[in-house]
């Protein structure tokens, strides 16, 4: 029997068991794409039907997701496959999780009909997806006929392979009846970016084609929109027969193993590489054979586990031609003795003995006697602690690393709670169960790169080729009982060229400080003792371990646990960081998001918000219930997925996003700042070039916004664009007034301070063309108006009733701005019934096409069209032909949920390295020191500085800012002009 470490376990190989142990074998994996896909219908409470399992690849897989919440229901036949799939979900430790339900074929006649009805026996209360795997013959008689119960009483989501799709027209017409839409799925075969990186594709253009039945009434759940709509049996052709379209995040690359024919020539290029000679690598310095070493010194408790995890690896320590050696270091203490002599494989053939030191000898000199045998048989070693557990393909994973590189002296495993060498590194020092520790292990391992370069491996299971002990010696016996031995080793050989990796396929559970230490008062101490000699000895070691934890590959592993949800809870956040105590239209969309968001987003995803205490109280953002705050200057504050409300103008706003989420949206709501050169002044484009090319989601609030986006900046080829307008739903934004009071009637022009907004020079216009109307301007600047007709406001500290007895005692309603991204002054007056004037632009077009009561968008392209209008054709409410969008802010917020899922679907750790890598060159240039860190009193003024600029933005502060500047001049003359 052979077991591989796999994508989502440890799986049962040997012989010829089908398509999916053969892609296991190969790729660790077993039609990913068609996975992914079938997990955007999967919350963590999910019950999930698995129909023809086979060896339990879907099943495992999709209990990884559902978490302890949930459930897997795996039906298989019996038989020989039924028994491995039994198997390998008790090896994956995951029998609460998933049912596992032989069938007889012998009452239904067919396997197709004894599977679907050992699924409709089993009366399950809840089914949020079922899905039916290859060679399982459901018809949809059967699927939704009399006897089908629970589809009708449950209602799930069917995902089933094309391949048993007899009747194409029969189940369009079942689907149909039944209220469900159907549609199609197609997916190459081979992933390219598998698990084990096997470039070999066997599957040539093959293709995984499925068919996904979705309740009418559950559209809106779920993130359709990339999946071909299935209403016709032309529909069902095209999914038999097209290849996948190469779109967005999820593009295919070449699918037959080599370079496509629509390869740029530059990568043509660059994939050709001289292979007329390849280095043997295998045959240098080979090994003869491998010794695992585990030094004990008391503690016979700790023997039977670490015993039985390596008699259950067996054929994996004879296919390494691994000899076992257990060293008694405590001579004198009978209860070890008896347990290590109580120990004997299964195999016989394992090469296994008990060595017992004729005195203690210590764990440095325990190991250097290892270390003497190994030399004399040319032996590579493995050093296990005795408080562990090594699980099955660990030692094999971390040889085979070895191998790839002869530079690479130094293995370790990954572990539950191994310094450097935990994953997820938020387990450290805490107790984890062997199984809970593999599995929050395999969440995040799949993600990274094979093996990671460290600045030094980890003693609890540590692998040294031959080569190294035997040429610079075993541990020093200058660090007394322990503790550093295994740093200077590595040290030292490193000043050779040799490297440590961590073998991240690779699992060996660690209860920790167990073996040889006796307390942490202990190991303090010996760290406090050992520590300096190392330090003296290689003054390079702590630089690079600082280095080591501040790089972007250290950053990019402890984001990419928050992926999968840390302790399997998904956060999902905005970052509210900009907003102030005060009113703007970004405020206002974020906050309606939010709002929406909470109605509508699964509830299984915790809801967070970026936000400073005042704004966060100003805006009475508590009225949310189950949102979370958090510190916006919080390092420890990690989520899910985090997504801006607004551009980022610093590079501390970038830092919040990309070092607290490893999934990033903005939504980017104009360019103004970048077009308006005086604007423009006030940040550095840079970080609108780092974000637009290296965020995973781009929201904007109209096409008109993303056109002025893609005009300006290159978007980066994996970012995900979308369009999410606001709400173009006129009653989210105030409700009908159908009188005014005539003695406060108005026109009502409203902006801010900013230029591009233009009130000043509008309200100008209007008053002196029309004197007998009052103006209310809000947005008029600090200077008094020179018409007596206009009552003027400054903008961003006005209350709710203040611009609600604006709007409703307004005969009209003009917005001038030169430039806008959305415009909610639109959506505010025809909510109330007002008309409104605005410049005429694509984007308002954009707006009216949606919005009910467009017929009072009046457009002007100067003042003098504006004042013409007004005067020409009066100022009047047109009732409207049409109804608008409705539950507006609803559907954006789901349009942000599904793109952002989508994003977290398919986040990569070395897209992760990549950001973090640019945006530490980001932040380097920024600083204006080259290759040189700023002074702290550089430091001191560019935070100074950044914070001056975030007050300035605030509305009203310029103008109060240069009268204080103006008086202190005066003030300074006065004093001159008294000396």
């Amino acid at each position: 029997m052979a077991q591989m470490q796999c994508k989502y376990g440890l799986f049962e190989v040997s012989g010829n068991r089908g398509h999916a142990a053969e892609s296991l074998r190969l790729y660790g994996e077993f039609a990913e794409r068609q996975l992914v896909t079938m997990l955007r219908f999967v919350e963590p409470h999910s019950v999930v039907v698995d129909i023809g399992a086979d060896v339990g690849a879907r099943a495992v897989a999709l209990a990884r997701y559902v978490q302890n919440a949930g459930r897997v229901h795996a039906l298989e036949m019996r038989g020989e496959v039924a028994d491995i799939l039994k198997a390998n979900v008790a090896r994956n430790f995951l029998q609460d999780a998933v049912a596992v339900q032989e069938v007889s074929e012998e009452a239904a006649g067919s396997s197709g009909a004894a599977l679907w009805g050992a699924f409709e026996s089993e009366e399950l209360p809840a089914v949020d997806l079922v899905h039916v795997g290859r060679g399982v013959a459901v018809s949809p008689s059967m699927m939704f006929g009399p006897a089908s119960g629970t589809v009708r009483r449950c209602r799930p989501v069917i995902c089933i392979d094309l391949a048993n799709v007899q009747d194409g027209e029969a189940w369009l017409a079942a689907a149909k009846r039944e209220r469900y839409t159907v549609f199609g799925h197609v997916a190459f075969a081979f992933n390219p970016e598998n698990y084990r990186c096997y470039t070999e594709n066997v599957y040539g253009d093959a293709c995984d084609r499925m068919l996904i039945l979705v309740p009418d009434g559950d559209g809106a759940r779920f993130d359709t929109q990339d999946l071909l709509a299935v209403a016709s049996p032309e529909n069902l052709g095209d999914v038999s027969q097209n290849p996948p379209a190469q779109t967005g995040g999820t593009s295919s690359p070449a699918i037959s193993g080599h370079l496509a024919p629509w390869t740029p020539m530059r990568e043509t290029a660059a994939a050709t590489i001289d292979n007329s000679f390849i280095p043997p690598y295998e045959v240098v310095c080979s090994k003869s054979e491998l010794h695992i070493v585990v030094p004990f010194y008391k503690k016979e408790e700790l023997v039977p586990q670490l015993f039985n995890s390596l008699n259950a690896i067996s054929d994996e320590l004879r296919r390494l031609d691994a000899k076992v050696f257990f060293y008694n270091d405590s001579p004198d203490y009978a209860p070890l003795q008896a347990a290590l002599e109580g120990c004997c494989f299964d195999d016989p053939a394992i090469s296994f003995e008990v060595i017992t030191n004729e005195s203690n000898q210590g764990f440095i000199g325990t190991c250097n006697r290892a270390f003497a045998r190994a030399k004399a048989a040319r032996a590579a070693v493995v050093l296990l602690n005795s408080d562990t557990i090594v699980f099955p393909g660990a030692l094999s994973e971390m040889l085979d690393v070895a191998a790839l590189d002869p530079m690479i002296g130094f293995v370790s495993p990954r572990s539950n709670n191994a310094t450097i060498a935990t994953l997820p590194y938020s387990s450290l020092d805490q107790d984890v169960a062997p199984q809970r520790g593999y599995a929050a292990f395999l969440q995040t391992a799949s993600t990274l790169p094979r093996y990671s370069f460290v600045p030094t491996a980890v003693g609890f299971c540590l692998l040294i080729k031959w080569t190294v002990h035997s040429e610079l010696g075993g541990f020093d016996p200058v660090y007394g009982t322990g503790y550093n031995e295994e740093n200077d080793l590595v040290m030292r050989a490193n000043r050779c060229g040799y490297s440590a990796v961590l073998a991240n396929r690779a699992f060996v559970w660690h209860m920790g400080e167990q073996s040889f230490a006796e307390s942490s008062r202990a190991k303090a101490a010996r760290e406090a003792k050992n520590a300096p000699v190392l330090h003296a000895r290689y003054p390079e070691y702590p630089q690079l371990v600082h280095a080591y934890f501040a790089s972007p590959e250290f950053r990019a592993e402890t984001l990419i646990e928050y992926a999968g949800g840390k302790d399997g809870q998904l956060v999902y956040a905005f970052d509210f960081s900009s907003f102030g105590p005060y009113f703007n239209g970004t405020f206002e969309s974020g906050i309606k998001l939010l709002e929406a968001a909470v109605r509508t987003w699964p509830r299984h995803c915790k809801i967070a918000v970026y936000m400073q205490k005042a704004a966060w109280d100003f805006h009475g953002l508590a009225r949310f219930e189950g949102v979370a705050r958090l510190e916006v200057d919080g390092q420890s504050e990690k989520v899910t997925a985090i997504v801006r409300i607004g551009q980022p103008f610093d590079v501390d706003a970038m830092s919040r996003l990309v070092n607290r989420a490893p999934v990033v949206g903005i939504f980017m709501l104009d360019t103004i700042a970048y077009d308006c050169g005086y604007l423009s002044l006030n940040f550095d484009a840079r970080i609108w070039h780092f974000a637009l090319r290296h965020i995973d989601v781009l929201f904007t609030n109209s096409r008109f916004t993303l056109d002025r986006i893609t005009n300006r900046f290159a978007i980066g080829p994996a970012v995900i664009q979308k369009v999410s307008p606001h709400s173009l739903d006129i009653r989210e934004y105030g409700s009908p007034v159908e009188k005014r009071d005539e003695d406060e009637s108005h026109i009502f022009v409203i902006g801010n301070h900013f230029n591009h907004k233009f009130v000043r020079p509008t309200v100008d216009a209007i008053a002196a063309a029309f004197p007998n109307e009052r103006i209310v301007a809000v947005g008029y600047g600090d200077k008094p108006s020179p018409h007596a007709n206009v009552k003027a406001f400054q903008a961003g500290h006005l209350s709710d009733e203040e611009f609600e007895k604006f709007y409703s005692n307004a005969c009209a309603v003009v917005f001038p701005s030169h430039y806008e991204g959305f415009g909610f002054p639109v959506l505010h007056a025809l909510a109330r019934r007002r008309p409104i004037y605005v410049r005429d632009s694509a984007l308002y077009r954009e707006l009216a096409a949606g919005t009910e009561g467009a017929e009072n968008i009046h457009f002007f392209c100067t003042m003098e069209d504006l004042i013409s209008d007004i005067r020409d054709n009066g100022m009047h409410w047109t009732t409207p032909r049409t109804t608008g969008e409705r539950g507006g802010w609803d559907r954006s917020a789901r349009e942000v949920f599904a793109s952002m899922e989508e994003a977290r679907r398919t986040v990569r750790y070395g897209t992760l390295v990549n950001r973090l890598r640019q945006f530490d060159q980001l932040r380097l240039a920024l600083s204006g020191g080259g290759n040189v860190a700023p002074t702290p009193g550089k430091w001191v003024g560019m935070r100074v500085d950044a914070g001056v600029q975030r007050v300035l933005r605030v509305p009203g502060m310029k103008p109060l800012a240069r009268r204080c500047w103006h008086l202190a001049r005066r003030l300074r003359n006065r004093r001159r002009g008294n000396q």
